[in-house]
Parts: C-alpha cells; structure tokens; sequence
C-alpha cells in the first residue's frame, strides 16, 4: 500500500503540524499510531493517498494527558512532490465542552 519513505514522510508532516500542549519543562511521553494508505495504482489518473494518526501526550510533571485526532488527503503521482489537506482536532478531557481546538492546513511540499 504505502512504501516505508512515503509513511515516514507523512508521518514526519502530521506529527510537526501542531502541538497544542507544548509543555516548556517536565517530562512527558508522546505516543503517536499512524496510518497512511496510498490509493496510486488503483487511481492512475488522480492518485491519491489517506493518511491518519492520533496522538497521545502524557506530561509526567502535571499529571495531564492530551489527545489529538489528525488525518489528510494527499496527491501522491510524484515521489518528489506532495500537496494536500489535513485537518484535526484537540479532544476535551472528561468534563470539559467539546473538543478544545480544531485546525486545518493545506500541505505542499517538495522534497530534494
């Protein structure tokens, strides 16, 4: 489905997009499953790719957690260029209204 470079790439994409709880001192522990599934050789005339991951933050010195939902659609006909849309939300903890954030951006990349 997806080649290891490719994974590596999105993952690299989603991961640095937004950190809304970007604790400045402590320890914490990030642990991030993601999943990208490149549709190329079944859509030849617009090869397209989904990607998805969710975060889970852990800040030892607060005892505070954090989670954040993530996905994107990406062309994927060229190895050396990308471009598409991701968009997430930051999900409440227990008790709290809603999600606390939502965010969207348009991806292109080209890579040397």
């Amino acid at each position: 489905m997806c080649s290891g470079a490719a994974g590596r790439r999105q993952s690299e994409r989603i991961g640095a997009l937004v950190d809304p709880w970007d604790y400045e001192a402590g320890a914490g522990i990030t642990l991030a499953p993601h999943i990208a599934l490149d549709f190329h050789e079944l859509t030849k005339y617009f090869p397209v790719a989904l990607v998805g991951e969710y975060n889970f933050d852990y800040d030892f010195s607060d005892s505070e957690d954090a989670h954040t939902i993530t996905g994107g659609v990406y062309y994927s006909g060229r190895r050396d260029f990308d471009i598409g849309l991701v968009g997430g939300a930051a999900l409440a903890q227990p008790g709290d209204d809603g999600p606390k954030m939502f965010f969207g951006q348009m991806m292109m990349q080209y890579f040397f």
